[in-house]
């Protein structure tokens, strides 16, 4: 999901259409998440957004992954 100021060319030229219009996200204690398939090869964007993640809000991190590595 991205918000529509991102979005308002793709829409207008007809590229894209909305989707879950009666959904929003509340910014204040929402959660998203990110799931990824266990391998043993990750991508490297992959790596990265969690990499990200873990240093922006470590203690969520902990939270989610349980104090797990």
């Amino acid at each position: 999901m991205l918000p529509r100021i991102i979005l308002n060319e793709a829409l207008a030229a007809g590229l894209l259409f909305p989707l879950l219009e009666d959904y929003s996200i509340s910014v204040f204690g929402s959660k998203i998440f990110m799931l990824a398939m266990p391998s043993l090869y990750q991508a490297a964007a992959i790596k990265a957004l969690a990499q990200f993640i873990k240093a922006r809000f470590p203690a969520r991190w902990a939270e989610a992954v349980g104090g797990k590595e």
